[in-house]
C-alpha cells in the first residue's frame, strides 16, 4: 500500500497496513511475530503522526496507552539486546520521558516564550537591554583613541572580554542555566580584578605580558593573590567562592544545585532524586545568576570609567553611574534580598556586596 506523501493517514488506511504486514509475515499466530508487528505498526503511527486523520490519531493514541503498559511488562523479561535499548527508549519517547536532543538545542536558540516567562527574567533583560547599550557605547568611545602600553592594551582587551562573557551569562541566565552562567561571571570577576590592579600599578601588566614562565606569572596574579593584592574582604572571597561552587567547578555544592527530591519515596520506599537537564528554572540559584548578571554590568561599567577617564565625558559618565547604579542595586534589594529574607534565608552577604558594590562604583565620580 502507497500513501501520497501530502495526503492524510485513514484509520482505514492503518486497517489496510496492519492486514498486510500480517498476511507478508508468514505465519501471523506466533506470538512473537504478532508482537514484532504490532510494535512495528506503532513505530509507523509515530513517525507519521502529523499526517494522521484526527480520527487515526485518536486510534494511535489510544494504540499507545496499550503498547506502553504491554511492553512495560514485558521489558523486564525481554533479553539486553539493542533491540530491548531501543524499545525502551521508544516507549520513554511515547510517554514524553525521552531526552530528546533537538529539544534542548532549539530551547538555547529560540527566543523565549513570553506567556512563560518569569515576570523577574522580564524585568532584568529590561534592565539589562537598555543600560548593556549604554555600556558598549562607551566601550566603544574609549576605542575610538589610541591606547599605549601593556597596561592600557590589558585594560581595553580585559573589559571586551567581559562584555562577551557577560552577553553569554545572560543568555544563560534567561535559560535558566544557573551553574553554566555562574562560570562566566566568574571569569568577569576575575578579568575585572586584573583590570582594578593594572589601574592601581601598571607594573603588574609588564608581568603579565612577559615572557616569563606561565608559573612565575600565576603565582603572583592567580585570582586569590589578585584579591589580596587589591585588599578585598572576606565577603568578596565568598562571593567567589559562590561562583566557583556552584557554577565552574564539579562541587558536591554544584551539584545540590541541580538536584531535586521527588515528594513520593519508590515503591520499595526509597527516596528518589533527580537531576536537572537543560537548566533549573524556579530555583534561588536562577534568580541569584540574574542578579550577578546585572551586578557584573555594573562593575564593567564602573572599570571602564575608572580606567579611561580622560576618553570620556565627564558629567556623561557620573549621570550614568548613579542611575545605572540607583536601578541595579535597588532592583536586587527589592526582588531578590528582601523577599529571601522574609522567607528567612541570611542574605547578608548578597546584601553586603550589593551595598559596598554600590559604594564602591560611585566613589572618586559623585
Amino acid at each position: 500500500m502507497t500513501l501520497e506523501q501530502d495526503s492524510k493517514i485513514t484509520p482505514q488506511d492503518l486497517g489496510n497496513k496492519l492486514v498486510e504486514s500480517f498476511k507478508a509475515s508468514g505465519n501471523p499466530k506466533d506470538p512473537a511475530t504478532q508482537w514484532k508487528i504490532m510494535v512495528e505498526h506503532f513505530v509507523y503511527c509515530l513517525s507519521n503522526y502529523d499526517r494522521l486523520s484526527p480520527e487515526a490519531q485518536k486510534i494511535r493514541d489510544d494504540l499507545q496507552k496499550q503498547i506502553i503498559e504491554m511492553v512495560e511488562k514485558q521489558l523486564p523479561a525481554l533479553p539486553d539486546t539493542v533491540e530491548t535499548r531501543k524499545l525502551k527508549r521508544l516507549t520513554l519517547a511515547a510517554k514524553g520521558k525521552r531526552l530528546f536532543a533537538d529539544i534542548y538545542i532549539k530551547a538555547l536558540e529560540t527566543p523565549l516564550d513570553e506567556t512563560e516567562t518569569p515576570e523577574l527574567y522580564k524585568k532584568v533583560r529590561e534592565i539589562f537591554e537598555k543600560n548593556l547599550q549604554i555600556v558598549m557605547d562607551l566601550y566603544q568611545d574609549v576605542t575610538d583613541n589610541t591606547l599605549s602600553g601593556p597596561a592600557m592594551f590589558c585594560k581595553h582587551s580585559l573589559l571586551g572580554v567581559c562584555i562577551d562573557e557577560l552577553l553569554v551569562a545572560f543568555h544563560l541566565s534567561q535559560r535558566s542555566y544557573a551553574g553554566q552562567a555562574f562560570s562566566h561571571i566568574r571569569t568577569i570577576q576575575e578579568s575585572l580584578d586584573l583590570v582594578e590592579l593594572f589601574n592601581k600599578e601598571p607594573r603588574w601588566a609588564d608581568l603579565w605580558t612577559s615572557d616569563k614562565q606561565s608559573k612565575e606569572i600565576w603565582k603572583e596574579l592567580k585570582p586569590a593573590k589578585v584579591r589580596e593584592k587589591l585588599g578585598k574582604d572576606e565577603v568578596f572571597g565568598k562571593i567567589y567562592s559562590l561562583l566557583s561552587g556552584a557554577g565552574s567547578h564539579p562541587s558536591f555544592e554544584m551539584l545540590r544545585t541541580r538536584c531535586r527530591m521527588a515528594v513520593k519515596p519508590s515503591p520499595k520506599g526509597n527516596r528518589q532524586f533527580s537531576i536537572s537537564i537543560g537548566g533549573t528554572p524556579k530555583t534561588e540559584e536562577a534568580s541569584l545568576a540574574h542578579v550577578f548578571v546585572l551586578l557584573s554590568m555594573l562593575m564593567i561599567l564602573a572599570q571602564i570609567a575608572n580606567s579611561f577617564k580622560k576618553f570620556l565625558n565627564e558629567p556623561e559618565i557620573v549621570e550614568i553611574l548613579k542611575s545605572m547604579t540607583d536601578e541595579v542595586t535597588g532592583f536586587v534589594v527589592t526582588f531578590l534580598v528582601k523577599p529571601l529574607e522574609d522567607a528567612g534565608q541570611d542574605m547578608s552577604d548578597i546584601k553586603k556586596f550589593v551595598l559596598d558594590t554600590k559604594e564602591k562604583l560611585l566613589k572618586g565620580f559623585v
